[in-house]
């Protein structure tokens, strides 16, 4: 089995993030009615202005400024604390719809520098193997997944 290594990747960001935050907190704030006259407010603000909102407790304008990551080679586990608290929206690689005949696996540092790494990749071998013969006899992706791995590897859109 290959050693697999946690890439991120940042694919899109807001590039006004004060004023967004600006904004969000004119439309709570400010008598505006249009697009307009609430971007001309919150471009008026002085820099201050957030951290006395933000001071005072009023965290949701922080909310709007959107972040989207791309991330591959981590584990279902970790995958499941990451998406367990929503906090974000999350896209995550389905193990019910994709084939997972070839599915990769993290190997973790202490295994792979023990003396039980050819047994768990032996392991990883006789699942992805029983999930092969399962699929190939009848048994849908969605049940035989459930012989996968909690090392198997997934990829995520994240904002």
């Amino acid at each position: 089995m290959e050693v697999i290594s946690i890439k991120v990747k940042l694919i899109s960001y807001p590039k006004e993030t004060d004023l967004i935050a600006k904004m969000a907190a004119a439309v709570c704030y400010s008598g505006g009615h249009d697009y307009e006259e609430i971007r001309k407010d919150a471009e008026s603000k002085p820099a201050k202005y957030l951290s006395k909102i933000v001071k005072n407790g009023h965290l949701s304008i922080l909310e709007h400024n959107i972040y989207v990551f791309y991330i591959s080679g981590l584990s279902r586990v970790a995958s499941h604390q990451l998406v367990r608290k929503r906090i974000a929206s999350y896209s995550q690689q389905s193990q019910r719809y994709v084939d997972a005949k070839n599915f990769r696996a993290i190997i973790p540092d202490t295994i792979e520098k023990s003396q039980f790494l050819e047994q768990y990749n032996k392991k990883l071998e006789d699942c992805s193997n029983l999930y092969q013969q399962m699929v190939d006899g009848g048994i849908p992706k969605e049940d035989a997944r459930f012989i996968l791995p909690g090392a198997t590897t997934t990829q995520l859109m994240v904002s």
